[in-house]
C-alpha cells in the first residue's frame, strides 16, 4: 500500500505518518519517507541514533549517491519492520542542490520503495517545491490530507483543490481534520465543505511530549491521547481492510 499523508506544516503529519507505519510494520515492512530536504528529519525520528551522510536521502534524489534504495532505508532500532528515509544528522539547508531531475528520482525511488516493500507512506513536506508530490499524488492508493478546522485550514484547503481537481486524484483523498487547540471543532470544517469520508483527530497535549522525545513506539496514557490512537487506529483498519490488507 502507498500513502501519502500531506498538509501544511505543523499540522501533525510526521506524527500520524509514522504511528501508521509503526503499526504497519507490526506483520509486514514498512518505510517511512520524509520529503523534507532542507534539513535533519532523522535524528527526530530515530534519536541518538548516528547515521551517515551517504545514507540521507538528499544523496538519491540530488543524483549523487547509488541507485539502489537499500543504503538509504533507515531501520528502527526496536523494531525490525520498520524502516525510514530522509536527511539526517550533520546536514544543513543548503546541502542539496535539486535539478529537473529531482522529481524523476524522487519517483524512481518511491517506486523501488514500492517494489521492495509492503507500505509506503509519504510524509511530504508543505513546500510547493518539493519533488515527491507529484508521483505521489499520482501514484498513492489513497492521500491523506490533514487540514485544521479554522481559517487557516479552510484557505489552505481551497490553494490545493485545484491541483487536486486537476490531476483527478480528488476521488482518492481523505480529509483528516487536525485539532490543534482545545476550542477546535472539527464540524465547522466537516459540515462547511460535506466531506463525504473524513477523519477527525482530537487535540491531545501528549503527542508533542512523544513527538519532541521520538518515542513513537509509546502508547499514549491520557484520554485524549488513547482517543487520538482510537482514531487512527480505526483509520489504518479501513484501509487495509479495502486494500484485503487485513493485519489479523
Amino acid at each position: 500500500m502507498r500513502l501519502l499523508v500531506w498538509g501544511r506544516d505543523g499540522l501533525g503529519k510526521s506524527t500520524l505518518a509514522d504511528y501508521i507505519g509503526l503499526r504497519l510494520s507490526d506483520k509486514s515492512i514498512a518505510v517511512v519517507m520524509d520529503t523534507d530536504l532542507t534539513q535533519p528529519t532523522m535524528p527526530v525520528r530515530i534519536p541518538g541514533i548516528k547515521v551517515k551522510k551517504e545514507k540521507s536521502l538528499g544523496r538519491a534524489i540530488a543524483g549523487t549517491g547509488t541507485s539502489e534504495i537499500r543504503p538509504y532505508l533507515i531501520q528502527h532500532p526496536k523494531h525490525e519492520g520498520l524502516f525510514f528515509s530522509g536527511v539526517v544528522s550533520d546536514e544543513d539547508y543548503m546541502e542539496y542542490e535539486l535539478g529537473l531531475d529531482s522529481s524523476v528520482n524522487a519517483g524512481i525511488f518511491m517506486n523501488s520503495c514500492a517494489a521492495q516493500c509492503d507500505h509506503v507512506i509519504v510524509d511530504c513536506s508543505g513546500q510547493r517545491t518539493d519533488p515527491f508530490l507529484p508521483d505521489a499524488l499520482i501514484k498513492s492508493d489513497k492521500i491523506l490530507i490533514l487540514i485544521s478546522p479554522d481559517l487557516q485550514g479552510i484557505s489552505w484547503w481551497r490553494s490545493i483543490k485545484p491541483l487536486i481537481d486537476e490531476m483527478k486524484v480528488d476521488h482518492k483523498v481523505i480529509p483528516v481534520i487536525s485539532q490543534l487547540h482545545e476550542h477546535h471543532n472539527e464540524k465547522w470544517l466537516q459540515e462547511g465543505y460535506g466531506f463525504n469520508q473524513c477523519v477527525a483527530l482530537p487535540f491531545a497535549r501528549e503527542l508533542n511530549l512523544n513527538r519532541s522525545s521520538g518515542r513513537i513506539e509509546q502508547n499514549l496514557t491520557t484520554r485524549a491521547g488513547r482517543s487520538w490512537q482510537k482514531a487512527v487506529d480505526a483509520l489504518i483498519s479501513d484501509l487495509t481492510r479495502n486494500r484485503g490488507d487485513g493485519r489479523g
